[in-house]
């Protein structure tokens, strides 16, 4: 239930802004577009391509190795989202390699990823990445916990900024997810043991300044993604009566990184239908 909460939201978001964790339009306009999964297999990671043709049917593409290795597992494993995301102008594919402790670019050509670079994720348990105009954000989940920025160039290669590695609030913390504002100002990351919000401000060469770690009052908290005109949506798995419920929550992100909710703990469905209203004002 907890995916599809965030599965809905990236729908909203794909048809307002033509992006979405596993999205991409083609390169060349009139071409076909293109959906790419990552397999996490802890022997052979690969992002798999399906291309859709003018008349909406998908077919799948040959697989692409990442280099890496992922997880492995069935459930879940990762315990995260945004393990695989695209540039803002569609040129790039990111994948994190868990088991390897690395991150993986791909160059897109007619709608299918070519592998152009490995490197280190700066951490360990890396499971999630996040992109803003060609900087990339990893966040690593073991250990001291740990997001660490790299400058992506024309190619698609990926040189870690110096300075750039910040730890989270806690050993073993449980990050989960990773996001950047639209305006390139706040980087976003989810700690779901002490259920926090954590808002990092970017400096202009892509460093990050001191956490402000804003408490949930919504238990659960699990993954972020900011609308368009730069509010902060989170998904929520609250425990209720031995079951969990899903919810999401908005936020504005203030000047000094606290947040103000703008609204609280709607269950998803009413969430939707105001994104659906807030799109179609647009």
């Amino acid at each position: 239930m907890l995916k599809s909460v965030l599965g809905l939201l990236a729908i909203s978001l794909l048809f307002e802004a033509s992006t979405s964790l596993m999205y991409a339009a083609s390169d060349n306009q009139g071409s076909p577009s293109s959906v790419f999964v990552m397999t996490n297999d802890n022997v052979r990671n690969e992002i798999l391509t399906y291309q859709r043709s003018f008349d909406g049917r998908f077919a799948p593409a040959h697989p692409v190795a990442t280099g890496g290795r992922g997880s492995g597992g069935l459930t879940d494993p990762l315990q995260s989202q945004g393990s695989l995301t695209l540039s803002g102008d569609h040129s790039l594919l990111f994948a994190v390699n868990a088991a390897s402790g690395t991150i993986s670019s791909f160059h897109i050509f007619n709608g299918v990823p070519v592998l152009v670079d490995q490197e280190s994720s700066g951490g360990a348990f890396p499971v999630a990445v996040s992109e803003h105009n060609h900087t990339v954000y990893v966040l690593n989940a073991g250990g001291s916990g740990a997001v660490v920025g790299f400058n992506a160039d024309q190619h698609g290669r990926l040189h870690e900024i110096p300075n750039s590695r910040t730890y989270l609030t806690a050993l073993n913390s449980g990050g989960s997810s990773i996001s950047v504002s639209p305006n390139g100002l706040w980087l976003v990351v989810i700690e779901k043991v002490p259920n926090t919000i954590d808002v990092f401000p970017i400096h202009t060469d892509g460093t990050l300044g001191s956490v402000v770690a804003n408490t949930s009052v919504t238990p659960g908290v699990f993954a972020t993604a900011f609308t368009p005109n730069g509010q902060l949506v989170v998904s929520e798995n609250q425990p209720s009566k031995g079951t969990d419920t899903s919810s999401i929550s908005s936020y504005a992100i203030n000047t000094n990184g606290t947040i103000t909710a703008i609204s609280q703990s709607l269950p998803h469905i009413r969430e939707w239908k105001l994104l659906e209203r807030h799109h179609a004002k647009r």
